[in-house]
C-alpha cells in the first residue's frame, strides 16, 4: 500500500516547495505525477509537471530532497505516492536559494506554503491527504476581481425559511437538510464566479463557532473544535466541485468578535483577545483553510489580538471592520484610526482590511485617498440603509435595491481602484452579488 499525498499549486506567482523524504534510499525519490499524463523529468525523480514547470534536485542527486517550481497562472494537482514521510516547507524568494539565484529563475515571486491537512478520501485503498494552496500567497493580493457570498444567515432565514439556531450557520452542518441548504447556497455564488471568470473567496460557517457562544449553543469546546474542522472540510468539498473555474477559489475561515457585533458591551484588551482567539485560530490552522478573516469586528484592540494569534501560526489574516451610520466603529473609533492602529501594533501583518455589515452610504463619506484607505481591499455591504440597532429589531428583511447597491459598488470601485474583493452582507443575496459582478466586470 502506498501512501498518497496530493500537492496543489495555485495561480498566483510561483511556488517553491522543498520536499524532504525520510525512510527512503538514495535515489529513491517518491514519484511525483500529474493525475493524467505520462511525461517525466529525470530518471530518479520522475516528475510530471505542467508546462514551464521545473523540478530541481538540491542534494547532489541523492533524491532525498528537491525543489518544485510551479508556473504562474497554472492550477492543478501533483500526486506523490510512496511509503515515506514527506514534509514540505516553502522558501520566501528564489534569491534566498543559491542554486536558483539568477539565470532563468531570476525575479520569480514565490508564494506557496504547502502543509498537510486532514484526510479527504481514499483512492484504490490509498490514503489521500490534501494540502493547502494559498497560505503564503493569497492570489487576491495580485489583483483581479474576486467575489464572496452574501448575507448567508439573512438569506437562508428570511428567503429560504430555514431556521438557524443562535444565528450560527455552522449548526446547519449537523444534518443533511442543513448541509444541502448551505451547499446549494454556496454553489450559486461559485457558479457566478466561474461564469463571470473571476476568483472567489469561499467562507466557512464558523463566525460564531467559538467559545464565547458555547453556553448559548450548548456546545463543548471539543464540539466547537470539530465544528470548525467540519466547516472547512465542507467548503473544501464544495470547492472541489468547481475545479473548472479558471480563477482561484480561496478557502477562508471566518472568525467573529467576542460578543455582539452590533452592540459590543465590553472592551477586549489586546492580550486577552490574542489568548482568546488563539483557540479558534489554532483549530483552523490544522485544516486546509488558506486564510482567516476577522469579520464584523468592532474594536481595534480585539483586532490586534486576533491578527497576532493568526500570525503566530502562519495563517494569513484579513480584518473586516463594521461601522455605524456615521462611518465610525460601534465604539466610536474612526475607521482610519482603527486600521492605522492595527497596522502599527502588528507591523502591518494583516493581509488587508475590509468593511462589512454597513451600507455604502454609511462609510463612503469617510473614504478618501489617505494612505490607510489603500489597506482596504474588500467590501461586503448591507443591502439595507438601516442602522445596526434598527436591523437588530427588524422582524422583516430589508433587501434594499440590488441594482442601486451595484451602482454604489461601482462608484466605490472607481474611487478606490485597488479594492478587488466584493460581496454582500446582511439583507443581500445572490441577486445583489450578481448585479455587483456584472457592474464591476464590465
Amino acid at each position: 500500500m502506498f501512501r498518497e499525498h496530493r500537492l496543489r499549486w495555485h495561480r498566483s506567482g510561483l511556488g517553491l516547495v522543498t520536499a524532504r523524504v525520510s525512510d527512503t534510499t538514495p535515489g529513491d525519490m517518491p514519484r511525483v505525477s500529474r493525475q493524467l499524463g505520462a511525461d517525466t523529468i529525470g530518471s530518479n525523480h520522475s516528475f510530471i509537471l505542467p508546462e514551464s514547470g521545473a523540478a530541481i534536485p538540491i542534494d547532489g542527486g541523492s533524491g532525498h530532497s528537491c525543489v518544485i517550481l510551479t508556473p504562474r497562472h497554472e492550477m492543478g494537482s501533483l500526486v506523490l505516492d510512496r511509503r515515506a514521510v514527506l514534509a514540505f516547507t516553502a522558501a520566501v524568494d528564489v534569491d534566498a536559494v543559491p542554486l536558483l539565484r539568477g539565470g532563468m529563475y531570476r525575479n520569480m515571486r514565490l508564494a506557496v506554503v504547502v502543509r498537510f491537512g486532514a484526510s479527504v478520501g481514499t483512492s484504490r485503498g490509498e490514503e489521500t491527504t490534501q494540502v493547502t494552496s494559498y497560505r503564503a500567497g493569497l492570489p487576491q493580493l495580485d489583483g483581479g476581481l474576486y467575489l464572496t457570498d452574501a448575507g448567508i444567515e439573512t438569506d437562508l432565514i428570511f428567503n429560504k425559511g430555514i431556521e438557524i439556531r443562535e444565528f450560527a450557520a455552522h449548526t446547519l452542518l449537523a444534518d443533511r437538510t442543513g448541509r444541502e441548504a448551505l451547499a446549494d447556497y454556496l454553489r450559486g455564488f461559485l457558479t457566478l464566479a466561474r461564469d463571470t471568470g473571476v476568483g472567489f473567496v469561499l467562507d466557512s460557517q464558523t463566525w460564531k463557532a467559538h467559545l464565547h457562544w458555547a453556553d448559548a449553543l450548548q456546545a463543548s469546546e471539543t464540539e466547537l473544535a470539530r465544528a470548525n474542522q467540519d466547516a472547512i472540510e465542507f467548503i473544501a468539498d464544495i470547492r472541489a466541485e468547481f475545479t473548472d473555474n479558471a480563477e482561484p477559489v480561496v478557502l477562508n475561515g471566518l472568525i467573529g468578535p467576542r460578543g455582539d457585533a452590533y452592540a459590543p458591551d465590553v472592551a477586549v484588551a489586546i492580550d486577552e483577545s490574542e489568548a482568546y482567539h488563539a483557540t479558534q485560530v489554532g483549530w483552523l490552522a490544522e485544516t486546509d483553510v488558506d486564510m482567516v478573516t476577522a469579520m464584523t469586528f468592532t474594536q481595534s484592540d480585539e483586532a490586534i489580538g486576533v491578527v497576532r494569534a493568526a500570525t503566530a501560526v502562519g495563517l494569513p489574516i484579513v480584518v473586516s471592520f463594521t461601522v455605524e451610520t456615521d462611518g465610525s466603529l460601534p465604539t466610536g473609533e474612526s475607521l482610519g484610526h482603527a486600521i492605522e492602529t492595527v497596522d502599527a501594533a502588528t507591523n502591518g501583518a494583516a493581509a488587508y482590511f475590509m468593511v462589512n455589515c454597513a451600507h455604502p452610504d454609511h462609510f463612503s463619506g469617510v473614504i478618501g485617498d489617505a494612505e490607510w484607505t489603500h489597506r482596504i481591499h474588500g467590501l461586503r455591504c448591507n443591502a439595507s440603509r438601516k442602522s445596526h440597532a434598527e436591523l437588530d429589531e427588524a422582524e422583516t428583511l430589508d433587501a434594499g435595491d440590488a441594482q442601486e447597491l451595484a451602482m454604489q459598488y461601482g462608484e466605490l470601485a472607481d474611487a478606490m481602484p485597488w479594492v478587488n474583493v466584493f460581496g454582500g452582507c446582511c439583507g443581500s443575496d445572490l441577486r445583489h452579488v450578481t448585479a455587483i459582478a456584472r457592474t464591476l466586470s464590465r
